[in-house]
This record gives structure tokens, sequence and C-alpha cells, in this order.
């Protein structure tokens, strides 16, 4: 497997270090086909169609959005939540439209001077939420995908 993805979806904030990538690649792992899709892309619906589109059982949704506010006062529960929310509003849907399985990870814990409530999550193709970590807490999620039935395991 060799190849790069560049998120196509930048926040005004991200203009001054990012440029948008022009195209929209599918990995290849063994037999499987999957897709990524990289931050503020999860508002991007052409993302997970053209991943669809091109074959992709999966896509992979990876995203590092932190808190906003005074370190001191953040608050880890509310930032959990909201990305919670997002995901099952997007991410449920572009899984049943596309009939795609999602994974999604979050980056989770705290830097010098940023925090991440984590969050992890897996959607079925039926856009079904399969799995949803506890809370906000750092940690490892191992599942088995069932590709032939379109069942997770291993939770």
């Amino acid at each position: 497997m060799e190849g790069y993805y560049r998120k196509i979806t930048i926040e005004n904030e991200e203009v001054e270090w990012f440029s948008a990538g022009q195209t929209v690649p599918v990995f290849q792992s063994g037999k499987l086909t999957f897709g990524l899709a990289i931050c503020a892309d999860i508002q991007n619906e052409m993302v997970f169609a053209e991943c669809a589109r091109q074959g992709a059982r999966i896509v992979f949704e990876l995203a590092a959005p932190g808190l906003d506010g005074e370190q001191d006062t953040r608050n880890w529960a509310t930032g959990y939540a909201c990305w919670e929310s997002e995901c099952q509003k997007h991410l449920s849907r572009y899984a049943q439209v596309y009939g795609l399985w999602v994974g999604v990870a979050r980056q989770a814990g705290r830097t010098v001077d940023e925090d991440f409530p984590g969050g992890g999550y897996i959607f079925a193709p039926t856009g079904e939420r399969v799995y949803a970590t506890a809370d906000w807490l750092p940690g490892a999620v191992y599942a088995e995908l069932d590709w032939e039935t379109d069942q997770v395991a291993g939770l």
C-alpha cells in the first residue's frame, strides 16, 4: 500500500497552514479498498461519495478538533458530546447513503496548550452506530469487521 491523501476541506483558520488536496484517492490493503477523511472533511459529503464510487468498503475519519477557551476552564464533556453529535449527524448518513463502513478516531489527551476530548465510533452500512467510546479518554479499540456478512466482532 502506497499513496497519500491531503484533506480536501480546509477551514478558515487553517488557510495559513494548509492548502487543500485536489483528489480523493482510495487505498488497498490486501483485498480491502478503503478511503480517508481528515478533520473538516466530515462535513464534505463529496469525499465519502468519491471513496464509495472508487470501491471503498470503509472510510476512516481522522480528526483533531480541540477545545476553545482558557485551558483551565475547558469543558471536556461538552467537547466530547459536540464531536459525537457531529459524527452521528454526518457519518451515519454517509454510511447509509453510500453503503460504507465508517471508522472514526479523534485525537485524545492534552498537549502543552491544547486539549482534545477523544471519541471513537464505528458506523455500519445501515447507518447504525455499532460502537462508541464510553468517554473522551485516550485509548485503543480493536474491532474485526466481516466484509462478507457486514458484521462487527471483537468489541
